[in-house]
Protein backbone atom coordinates (compact mmCIF):
# COMPACT_ATOMS: atom_id res chain seq x y z
CA UNK A 1 0.00 0.00 0.00
CA UNK A 2 1.22 3.35 -0.95
CA UNK A 3 2.75 5.43 1.60
CA UNK A 4 0.35 8.63 3.60
CA UNK A 5 1.88 11.67 2.88
CA UNK A 6 1.88 14.64 4.83
CA UNK A 7 0.46 17.79 3.43
CA UNK A 8 0.66 21.28 5.00
CA UNK A 9 -2.72 22.55 5.48
CA UNK A 10 -4.36 23.89 2.64
CA UNK A 11 -1.43 23.44 -0.07
CA UNK A 12 -2.82 20.97 -3.30
CA UNK A 13 -2.36 17.54 -2.73
CA UNK A 14 -4.05 16.16 -5.37
CA UNK A 15 -5.65 17.13 -8.91
CA UNK A 16 -9.04 16.70 -10.07
CA UNK A 17 -9.40 15.90 -13.69
CA UNK A 18 -11.74 15.68 -16.16
CA UNK A 19 -11.70 14.23 -19.72
CA UNK A 20 -13.83 14.20 -22.87
CA UNK A 21 -13.35 12.32 -25.96
CA UNK A 22 -14.83 13.20 -29.79
CA UNK A 23 -14.60 10.85 -32.71
CA UNK A 24 -15.01 11.17 -36.36
CA UNK A 25 -15.24 9.34 -39.13
CA UNK A 26 -13.21 12.59 -41.32
CA UNK A 27 -9.45 12.84 -40.84
CA UNK A 28 -6.56 15.44 -40.71
CA UNK A 29 -4.56 14.69 -44.03
CA UNK A 30 -3.48 11.40 -45.02
CA UNK A 31 -2.82 8.84 -42.02
CA UNK A 32 -5.12 7.70 -39.79
CA UNK A 33 -5.27 9.48 -36.16
CA UNK A 34 -1.78 11.56 -37.45
CA UNK A 35 -0.85 13.78 -34.35
CA UNK A 36 0.89 16.85 -34.52
CA UNK A 37 4.36 16.98 -32.64
CA UNK A 38 3.68 20.07 -30.77
CA UNK A 39 0.48 19.11 -29.03
CA UNK A 40 -0.62 18.89 -26.21
CA UNK A 41 -1.86 22.32 -26.48
CA UNK A 42 -2.27 24.33 -23.35
CA UNK A 43 -4.55 26.57 -21.76
CA UNK A 44 -3.83 28.55 -18.24
CA UNK A 45 -5.87 29.94 -15.47
CA UNK A 46 -8.84 29.24 -17.37
CA UNK A 47 -11.49 28.69 -15.73
CA UNK A 48 -10.18 29.83 -12.48
CA UNK A 49 -6.60 30.54 -11.67
CA UNK A 50 -4.23 26.76 -11.52
CA UNK A 51 -6.22 24.96 -14.36
CA UNK A 52 -4.60 23.52 -16.86
CA UNK A 53 -6.53 22.49 -19.96
CA UNK A 54 -4.80 20.02 -22.39
CA UNK A 55 -5.86 19.00 -25.78
CA UNK A 56 -4.75 16.04 -27.71
CA UNK A 57 -5.66 15.86 -31.73
CA UNK A 58 -5.16 12.37 -33.73
CA UNK A 59 -4.76 9.32 -31.62
CA UNK A 60 -6.35 9.10 -28.07
CA UNK A 61 -2.79 9.34 -25.94
CA UNK A 62 -1.53 6.15 -24.19
CA UNK A 63 -1.50 8.07 -20.68
CA UNK A 64 -5.14 8.80 -21.24
CA UNK A 65 -6.29 4.99 -22.32
CA UNK A 66 -4.00 4.18 -19.16
CA UNK A 67 -6.37 6.22 -16.41
CA UNK A 68 -9.55 6.00 -18.15
CA UNK A 69 -8.74 1.79 -17.73
CA UNK A 70 -7.72 2.43 -13.69
CA UNK A 71 -10.79 4.48 -13.33
CA UNK A 72 -13.12 1.52 -14.59
CA UNK A 73 -11.23 -1.08 -12.76
CA UNK A 74 -11.81 1.09 -9.35
CA UNK A 75 -15.47 1.75 -10.08
CA UNK A 76 -15.94 -1.99 -10.36
CA UNK A 77 -13.89 -3.13 -7.43
CA UNK A 78 -15.98 -0.24 -5.65
CA UNK A 79 -19.58 -1.80 -6.48
CA UNK A 80 -18.19 -5.50 -5.55
CA UNK A 81 -16.83 -3.99 -2.52
CA UNK A 82 -20.64 -2.26 -1.88
CA UNK A 83 -22.64 -5.83 -2.19
CA UNK A 84 -20.12 -7.79 -0.73
CA UNK A 85 -18.19 -9.29 -2.86
CA UNK A 86 -14.51 -8.04 -1.62
CA UNK A 87 -13.04 -7.81 1.66
CA UNK A 88 -10.45 -5.24 1.00
CA UNK A 89 -11.18 -2.38 -1.62
CA UNK A 90 -7.92 -2.10 -2.65
CA UNK A 91 -7.68 -6.03 -3.20
CA UNK A 92 -10.07 -6.10 -4.65
CA UNK A 93 -9.07 -2.56 -7.39
CA UNK A 94 -5.97 -4.52 -7.96
CA UNK A 95 -7.67 -7.56 -8.76
CA UNK A 96 -9.85 -5.53 -11.53
CA UNK A 97 -7.05 -4.09 -12.61
CA UNK A 98 -5.29 -7.00 -13.97
CA UNK A 99 -8.52 -8.43 -15.98
CA UNK A 100 -9.95 -4.45 -17.00
CA UNK A 101 -9.02 -4.40 -20.83
CA UNK A 102 -6.83 -1.18 -21.93
CA UNK A 103 -9.43 0.85 -24.21
CA UNK A 104 -8.16 0.85 -27.42
CA UNK A 105 -9.95 3.43 -29.69
CA UNK A 106 -9.80 2.61 -33.38
CA UNK A 107 -13.34 2.98 -34.41
CA UNK A 108 -12.63 6.59 -35.96
CA UNK A 109 -10.26 8.15 -37.84
CA UNK A 110 -9.65 11.09 -35.68
CA UNK A 111 -9.61 11.92 -32.56
CA UNK A 112 -10.19 15.02 -29.95
CA UNK A 113 -9.33 14.75 -26.61
CA UNK A 114 -9.98 17.42 -23.79
CA UNK A 115 -8.57 16.95 -20.73
CA UNK A 116 -9.14 19.34 -17.59
CA UNK A 117 -7.11 19.41 -14.65
CA UNK A 118 -7.79 21.32 -11.33
CA UNK A 119 -4.75 21.33 -7.99
CA UNK A 120 -7.04 20.56 -4.97
CA UNK A 121 -6.74 19.89 -1.33
CA UNK A 122 -8.35 16.97 -0.08
CA UNK A 123 -7.78 16.10 3.72
CA UNK A 124 -7.09 12.80 4.78
CA UNK A 125 -9.22 10.42 6.62
CA UNK A 126 -7.03 9.07 9.03
CA UNK A 127 -9.51 6.14 9.80
CA UNK A 128 -8.76 5.06 6.18
CA UNK A 129 -6.34 2.17 5.37
CA UNK A 130 -7.78 2.45 1.56
CA UNK A 131 -5.03 3.83 -0.76
CA UNK A 132 -7.62 4.42 -3.76
CA UNK A 133 -10.24 6.58 -1.03
CA UNK A 134 -7.77 7.95 1.46
CA UNK A 135 -9.34 11.03 1.52
CA UNK A 136 -12.05 12.48 4.00
CA UNK A 137 -15.15 11.80 2.40
CA UNK A 138 -17.22 15.25 3.14
CA UNK A 139 -14.21 17.32 1.95
CA UNK A 140 -13.80 15.27 -1.32
CA UNK A 141 -17.81 14.93 -2.18
CA UNK A 142 -17.86 18.55 -1.91
CA UNK A 143 -14.64 19.20 -4.40
CA UNK A 144 -15.93 16.49 -6.48
CA UNK A 145 -19.53 18.09 -6.91
CA UNK A 146 -17.92 22.25 -7.73
CA UNK A 147 -15.09 20.72 -10.13
CA UNK A 148 -17.95 18.74 -11.86
CA UNK A 149 -19.70 21.51 -12.50
CA UNK A 150 -17.14 24.13 -13.77
CA UNK A 151 -15.31 21.57 -15.59
CA UNK A 152 -17.99 21.01 -18.04
CA UNK A 153 -18.09 25.07 -18.55
CA UNK A 154 -14.30 24.63 -19.15
CA UNK A 155 -14.40 21.47 -21.71
CA UNK A 156 -17.20 23.33 -23.24
CA UNK A 157 -14.83 26.19 -24.37
CA UNK A 158 -11.72 24.22 -24.93
CA UNK A 159 -14.39 22.10 -27.78
CA UNK A 160 -15.03 25.34 -28.92
CA UNK A 161 -11.82 26.94 -29.44
CA UNK A 162 -10.64 24.20 -31.00
CA UNK A 163 -13.93 23.41 -33.01
CA UNK A 164 -13.21 26.92 -34.59
CA UNK A 165 -9.43 26.59 -35.09
CA UNK A 166 -9.88 23.56 -37.30
CA UNK A 167 -13.38 22.30 -38.21
CA UNK A 168 -16.51 21.52 -36.58
CA UNK A 169 -16.79 18.26 -37.99
CA UNK A 170 -14.02 16.61 -35.52
CA UNK A 171 -16.61 16.76 -32.91
CA UNK A 172 -19.75 14.51 -35.01
CA UNK A 173 -19.49 11.62 -32.11
CA UNK A 174 -18.75 11.91 -28.17
CA UNK A 175 -16.96 8.73 -27.65
CA UNK A 176 -17.94 8.48 -24.34
CA UNK A 177 -21.61 9.82 -23.26
CA UNK A 178 -20.61 10.90 -20.15
CA UNK A 179 -16.77 12.83 -18.99
CA UNK A 180 -14.83 10.96 -17.43
CA UNK A 181 -13.46 12.28 -14.00
CA UNK A 182 -10.15 11.04 -11.84
CA UNK A 183 -8.17 11.84 -8.90
CA UNK A 184 -4.77 12.18 -9.23
CA UNK A 185 -1.75 12.09 -6.34
CA UNK A 186 1.73 11.30 -6.45
CA UNK A 187 2.62 8.03 -4.70
CA UNK A 188 -1.11 7.05 -4.93
CA UNK A 189 -3.18 5.05 -7.55
CA UNK A 190 -5.45 7.00 -10.13
CA UNK A 191 -8.99 7.27 -8.07
CA UNK A 192 -12.41 8.70 -8.48
CA UNK A 193 -15.10 10.03 -5.88
CA UNK A 194 -17.67 7.36 -6.05
CA UNK A 195 -20.81 8.75 -6.67
CA UNK A 196 -23.63 5.65 -7.18
CA UNK A 197 -26.55 6.71 -9.39
CA UNK A 198 -27.85 4.98 -11.71
CA UNK A 199 -11.93 3.23 -40.42
CA UNK A 200 -12.03 6.71 -42.32
CA UNK A 201 -14.44 7.44 -44.80
CA UNK A 202 -13.32 10.85 -45.67
CA UNK A 203 -10.37 13.30 -45.33
CA UNK A 204 -10.95 16.98 -45.04
CA UNK A 205 -8.47 17.32 -47.68
CA UNK A 206 -5.58 19.03 -45.64
CA UNK A 207 -2.08 17.92 -45.08
CA UNK A 208 -0.37 17.69 -41.95
CA UNK A 209 1.92 20.56 -42.96
CA UNK A 210 -0.99 22.91 -42.67
CA UNK A 211 -2.17 22.12 -39.75
CA UNK A 212 -2.91 25.32 -37.22
CA UNK A 213 -1.11 24.99 -34.40
CA UNK A 214 0.33 28.18 -33.70
CA UNK A 215 -3.32 29.34 -33.79
CA UNK A 216 -5.16 26.77 -32.04
CA UNK A 217 -2.08 27.34 -29.33
CA UNK A 218 -2.72 30.87 -28.83
CA UNK A 219 -6.47 30.36 -28.82
CA UNK A 220 -6.22 28.57 -25.65
CA UNK A 221 -3.40 30.78 -24.12
CA UNK A 222 -5.82 33.52 -24.54
CA UNK A 223 -8.65 31.70 -22.40
CA UNK A 224 -6.61 32.15 -19.19
CA UNK A 225 -6.46 35.89 -19.74
CA UNK A 226 -9.03 39.05 -20.10
CA UNK A 227 -11.45 36.47 -21.86
CA UNK A 228 -12.25 34.45 -18.75
CA UNK A 229 -15.21 37.03 -17.84
CA UNK A 230 -16.52 36.65 -21.55
CA UNK A 231 -16.83 32.92 -21.32
CA UNK A 232 -17.99 33.05 -18.19
CA UNK A 233 -20.80 35.43 -19.58
CA UNK A 234 -21.55 33.33 -22.75
CA UNK A 235 -21.30 29.55 -21.20
CA UNK A 236 -24.72 28.69 -22.05
CA UNK A 237 -24.27 29.67 -25.69
CA UNK A 238 -20.78 27.86 -25.83
CA UNK A 239 -22.38 24.81 -24.68
CA UNK A 240 -24.83 24.49 -27.00
CA UNK A 241 -22.87 25.24 -29.73
CA UNK A 242 -20.27 22.59 -28.66
CA UNK A 243 -23.14 19.64 -28.01
CA UNK A 244 -24.88 20.77 -31.84
CA UNK A 245 -21.60 19.52 -32.93
CA UNK A 246 -22.20 15.80 -31.65
CA UNK A 247 -25.95 16.05 -32.70
CA UNK A 248 -26.58 13.58 -35.34
CA UNK A 249 -30.69 14.85 -35.62
CA UNK A 250 -31.05 17.41 -37.94
CA UNK A 251 -33.91 18.61 -36.33
CA UNK A 252 -31.84 18.82 -32.93
CA UNK A 253 -28.84 19.98 -34.16
CA UNK A 254 -30.50 22.81 -35.78
CA UNK A 255 -32.30 23.72 -32.40
CA UNK A 256 -29.20 23.81 -30.75
CA UNK A 257 -27.17 25.72 -33.29
CA UNK A 258 -29.90 28.07 -33.28
CA UNK A 259 -29.76 28.63 -29.38
CA UNK A 260 -26.44 29.14 -29.23
CA UNK A 261 -26.52 32.33 -31.27
CA UNK A 262 -29.89 33.20 -29.75
CA UNK A 263 -28.44 33.01 -26.41
CA UNK A 264 -25.33 35.32 -27.42
CA UNK A 265 -26.83 37.72 -29.61
CA UNK A 266 -29.17 38.14 -26.29
CA UNK A 267 -26.07 38.79 -24.19
CA UNK A 268 -24.19 40.80 -26.83
CA UNK A 269 -26.75 43.19 -28.65
CA UNK A 270 -26.58 45.31 -25.55
CA UNK A 271 -22.94 45.59 -25.25
CA UNK A 272 -22.78 46.63 -28.72
CA UNK A 273 -25.47 48.95 -29.57
CA UNK A 274 -23.91 51.74 -28.40
CA UNK A 275 -21.15 51.10 -30.02
CA UNK A 276 -22.73 50.45 -33.45
CA UNK A 277 -24.90 53.61 -33.18
CA UNK A 278 -21.85 56.23 -32.21
CA UNK A 279 -19.96 54.65 -35.90
CA UNK A 280 -23.37 54.48 -37.50
CA UNK A 281 -23.35 58.52 -36.43
CA UNK A 282 -19.95 59.45 -37.57
CA UNK A 283 -20.28 57.05 -40.75
CA UNK A 284 -17.99 54.52 -39.92
CA UNK A 285 -19.99 51.62 -40.94
CA UNK A 286 -20.87 52.48 -44.72
CA UNK A 287 -23.51 51.61 -46.91
CA UNK A 288 -25.47 48.97 -44.60
CA UNK A 289 -28.83 47.87 -46.59
CA UNK A 290 -31.22 45.74 -44.76
CA UNK A 291 -28.96 45.53 -41.57
CA UNK A 292 -29.49 49.75 -41.13
CA UNK A 293 -32.83 49.42 -41.56
CA UNK A 294 -33.50 46.79 -38.83
CA UNK A 295 -31.48 48.83 -36.52
CA UNK A 296 -33.18 51.87 -37.15
CA UNK A 297 -36.79 50.23 -36.87
CA UNK A 298 -35.72 48.50 -33.40
CA UNK A 299 -35.23 52.14 -32.13
CA UNK A 300 -38.81 52.63 -31.54
CA UNK A 301 -39.65 48.82 -30.54
CA UNK A 302 -39.69 47.29 -27.13
CA UNK A 303 -38.04 44.51 -26.33
CA UNK A 304 -35.37 45.08 -28.93
CA UNK A 305 -36.80 42.14 -31.92
CA UNK A 306 -34.44 39.48 -32.44
CA UNK A 307 -33.65 40.27 -35.81
CA UNK A 308 -32.59 43.42 -34.50
CA UNK A 309 -30.44 42.45 -32.11
CA UNK A 310 -28.79 40.14 -34.61
CA UNK A 311 -28.04 42.80 -36.65
CA UNK A 312 -26.37 45.22 -34.09
CA UNK A 313 -23.85 42.04 -33.48
CA UNK A 314 -23.59 41.62 -37.09
CA UNK A 315 -22.75 45.35 -37.64
CA UNK A 316 -20.09 45.33 -34.66
CA UNK A 317 -18.03 42.54 -35.44
CA UNK A 318 -18.61 42.27 -39.61
CA UNK A 319 -20.00 45.03 -40.79
CA UNK A 320 -18.89 44.07 -44.17
CA UNK A 321 -21.21 40.86 -44.47
CA UNK A 322 -23.68 42.33 -41.97
CA UNK A 323 -26.01 42.30 -44.78
CA UNK A 324 -25.81 39.08 -46.27
CA UNK A 325 -25.57 37.13 -42.76
CA UNK A 326 -28.42 39.33 -41.65
CA UNK A 327 -30.74 37.77 -44.99
CA UNK A 328 -29.27 34.14 -43.36
CA UNK A 329 -30.34 34.43 -39.85
CA UNK A 330 -33.70 35.46 -41.02
CA UNK A 331 -34.19 32.41 -42.90
CA UNK A 332 -33.04 30.00 -40.30
CA UNK A 333 -35.25 32.34 -37.85
CA UNK A 334 -37.87 31.66 -40.13
CA UNK A 335 -37.83 27.92 -40.13
CA UNK A 336 -36.99 27.71 -36.64
CA UNK A 337 -40.63 29.78 -35.85
CA UNK A 338 -42.03 27.42 -38.22
CA UNK A 339 -40.98 24.28 -36.01
CA UNK A 340 -41.81 26.15 -32.93
CA UNK A 341 -45.54 26.54 -34.14
CA UNK A 342 -46.05 22.81 -35.35
CA UNK A 343 -44.92 23.31 -38.97
CA UNK A 344 -43.98 19.97 -40.55
CA UNK A 345 -40.46 20.66 -42.15
CA UNK A 346 -38.63 17.59 -43.90
CA UNK A 347 -34.99 17.41 -41.80
CA UNK A 348 -33.06 17.85 -45.05
CA UNK A 349 -34.69 21.39 -45.62
CA UNK A 350 -33.43 23.28 -42.53
CA UNK A 351 -30.96 25.08 -42.79
CA UNK A 352 -28.24 23.24 -40.61
CA UNK A 353 -25.54 24.29 -42.20
CA UNK A 354 -25.83 28.01 -42.49
CA UNK A 355 -26.77 28.37 -38.59
CA UNK A 356 -23.94 25.93 -37.53
CA UNK A 357 -21.61 28.78 -39.85
CA UNK A 358 -23.19 31.74 -37.99
CA UNK A 359 -23.27 30.63 -34.71
CA UNK A 360 -19.58 30.11 -35.46
CA UNK A 361 -18.61 32.85 -37.13
CA UNK A 362 -20.02 35.05 -34.27
CA UNK A 363 -19.21 33.42 -31.10
CA UNK A 364 -15.32 33.15 -32.89
CA UNK A 365 -15.34 37.04 -33.39
CA UNK A 366 -17.14 37.93 -29.95
CA UNK A 367 -14.80 35.76 -27.81
CA UNK A 368 -11.78 36.69 -29.78
CA UNK A 369 -12.60 40.48 -29.20
CA UNK A 370 -11.94 39.85 -25.78
CA UNK A 371 -8.97 38.17 -25.86
CA UNK A 372 -5.28 39.56 -26.17
CA UNK A 373 -4.04 40.71 -28.93
CA UNK A 374 -1.39 38.27 -29.29
CA UNK A 375 -4.71 35.46 -29.36
CA UNK A 376 -6.87 37.24 -31.45
CA UNK A 377 -3.96 38.92 -34.25
CA UNK A 378 -5.83 38.42 -37.68
CA UNK A 379 -8.82 40.13 -36.59
CA UNK A 380 -9.73 44.13 -37.31
CA UNK A 381 -9.53 46.81 -34.83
Amino acid sequence: MARKVEYPEGASNAMMRAIRIYGSESRWGDDLRWSPPEQPFKSHNFPRDGWVGRVFVGAVPAEICGQIQARQAFANAFLQRQFGGASSLDAAAEEALKSEPMPVYDDHAWYVTLVIDSPCHLPENPESDSAYLSWDGASAAKVDEDFRSTSDHALNALAAQVGMAIEPMFFETRVSERDFFLILAENRPVSVFPRLSGSAKASIGKSADNFPATELQDRLEGLGGPSRQIHHTLRQAVGWWTASLSMDNNWQRFQAAFLALELFVGKMAPRYRSEVLDRLEFGGLGNLGASLSELVISEDVKPMPLAARFAVVALALDPENASRDLAEFKAAKKARDGLAHGAVLPADDLPVGQIGSLARKYLDLGLRRQMPPAAAGLLRD
